[in-house]
Parts: C-alpha cells; structure tokens; sequence
C-alpha cells in the first residue's frame, strides 16, 4: 500500500471499490493448525478470506511485507506488549495500512497487564477494540480514544453441520473455566435436580487445572472430559441436549455461541456478553443456585419453552456469524479512516 494517511475521499473511493486484505501478525508457533478456524480470534483471517480479499497469519516484520495489506492486526497480551512497537516502527505513520490491535482479556484477568505499558502500546494502533462491553468502556476511558466493541466471529452455519439427535439419556454439559476452577456452582445445582428424578448425564466438560484439583472431581459429575482441540470439543458438545455455563468474570462468551448455533439451549452467568444477548431469560448472578434450578426445571419440563429457548438462539446466534463480523469490523475500519482523515486536515 504505502501511499500516505488517507484523504476522505481516497478511504471512502478504497473502501467502497475492493474487498479488504488483512493480515494477523503473530508468532509462528500462534499459527491455527485446523484447515477452517471455526470460532475466535484466528477466525478473522477465514472471515476475510469469504468475505473479503486476501489473508494471512504472518510474523514477517518487513516494510514491503506489511503495506501489501489493507489491515495488520494484532492481539495484545501482557506476553506479547512489543508487536505493536514493532509494526509501528516499520510502519512510521504515514503509511495506509491500518493497524487494528485488539485486547482478548476478560476483565477479572487485566491484573496480569501493566496498564501503563498497554497504554502507551495500544496508542500506538490506528484502531482498538475489545471483545465485550465492560473491557470496551474501561479501556475506552483508561485510553482516552474510541475503542469498538467487536466480539470475536463464529462459524455459525458451520457449526449447525454437527447438530445431532438427543440421547436417551440426555446430556447437561458443564463447562468447566480454568481461571476460577469452575465446578462447585454446577454441582449443587445437579444435586437439586436429581432430587426431583431428572434422567440427566452431568458431564463436566473442558477439565483442565495447572496442578492437581482440590477436590476428587470424578465423584462430583457423572463423566469429567479433559480439555481439547475446538473440532473435537464441538463433536463432543453435540451430544448435549443443554449447556451450562458460568463464571464470575466479564467475558465474551463464544463457546455460548457454539451452543446456540447446534440448538442446544444454556443457562449462563449473567456476566456473559452472548449470555446477555442470546439467552437473557437464562442468564444468572453465578451464585444464583435456586434461579439457575428453576430454569432447568423450565427447560426440562416445558417443551414448548425449550423449543422456543432452541429456536431463539438459532436466530440470535447470527449475530456472531462472519457475514456480521466482517460488516463490523469494515464498519469501524472506515470511521477509523474518516477520523484519521479528519485529524489531518485538522
């Protein structure tokens, strides 16, 4: 690219006349090693191969390598804090490549980053966004900048291809969040279902911990499934007739994605972004025990409920989908073009 920060009309003229190239600068160990990414951060590069022009994940730090992208994009970490340094220094800021940083860090985990050190690197981005609301208006005002709220995309028609029929027994899948071990809440409201003589296989799902659990967790749940790769993980999930999902943190949520697009309904923590927007009529305070039964309750007695549960999230998982996303993300990339243009002339 290299042709100079953008007048008004040249952004709106490039925009408008080809589909955007873009470009996820990472290690080369980050490199996905599934054909189709599916859900997440590496999914933009196959939104962008459907939707837009050329992709690529790359860690080629060169002048001529960069600016044959429309977007260089990067996801910062408190272990990764110099990409954008890096890309800047090669870029200067007068070249027409867009640098787009994103932060994936759900808000309970941002004490693992020296916010003075983010700042002054997130800074160094044309455009910013985060991937739930909370984390967008705190870093919004801790940046004094605009930063887009832009959940990650999900493969949502794809996803719908591993749809299956429920088991004679069905299958309650509990999601287990590493950060903050979470088991005990699903526990406990297992129990009180068991008390009222539902036919239901609690399986904890995703079990993973550095070191060794605290509790003897296979005498918790009818089955414990170990952390895995995300096809594997969403074969497995297709044998679930309903999800749960809870944790203390502010999240995005994809893996409620994942469920709503293989009709399979949640009951969630309220703190969930996709929770919030899929599902609100399922969606709890994570110590809510009695109000997470009682949905359950709901959802296993009342068909018509259930069904309409399982249509609902059908139609709002679409939402996250790469048609969506790509639409988002172009959306933002043209104000930041405008803003920037607008800053020149200024």
């Amino acid at each position: 690219m290299g042709l100079g920060r953008w007048s008004k009309s040249r952004a709106n003229e490039e925009i408008n006349m080809k589909k955007l190239d873009y470009c996820l600068f990472c290690g080369p160990e980050m490199e996905p090693k599934d054909k189709m990414v599916m859900s997440g951060l590496f999914a933009w590069g196959e939104v962008f191969k459907q939707h837009g022009g050329k992709y690529e994940f790359s860690p080629n730090l060169t002048r001529e390598a960069m600016e044959q992208w429309d977007i260089i994009h990067t996801n910062y970490t408190s272990g990764n804090p110099s990409y954008l340094a890096a890309i800047r220094k090669v870029l200067g800021w007068n070249s027409s490549t867009l640098v787009v940083a994103n932060v994936d860090h759900a808000l309970l985990m941002h004490g693992t980053m020296d916010p003075w050190v983010a700042k002054q690197m997130l800074n160094l981005a044309d455009m910013v966004f985060c991937v739930e609301e909370k984390t967008t208006a705190k870093m919004e005002d801790w940046l004094e900048r605009k930063v887009y709220c832009i959940p990650h995309p999900v493969a949502v028609d794809e996803i719908a291809k591993y749809r299956l029929e429920i088991p004679e027994v069905p299958v309650l899948s509990c999601q287990h969040h590493r950060y903050f071990n979470t088991w005990d809440p699903y526990f406990y409201v297992v129990q009180e279902l068991k008390k009222r003589e539902w036919n239901v296989r609690a399986v904890l799902q995703n079990f993973y911990l550095d070191g060794r659990p605290p509790v003897a967790i296979n005498a918790m749940f009818d089955d414990v499934l170990e952390r895995t790769d995300y096809p594997s993980f969403i074969k497995r999930a297709a044998e679930s007739a309903w999800n749960f999902d809870l944790t203390p943190d502010y999240t995005f949520g994809r893996g409620i994605v994942d469920f709503a697009a293989l009709d399979i309904p949640t009951v969630g923590s309220k703190s969930i972004s996709a929770m919030r927007r899929i599902w609100p009529e399922l969606a709890f305070d994570y110590s809510d025990i009695r109000g997470m039964v009682k949905a359950f309750e709901k959802l296993f007695g009342e068909p018509d409920f259930c069904q309409r549960m399982t249509d609902q999230g059908n139609e709002r998982a679409k939402y996250y989908d790469f048609a969506h996303s790509y639409k988002r993300m172009k959306k933002a990339i043209e104000e930041t073009r405008d803003e920037i243009s607008t800053r020149k002339r200024g």
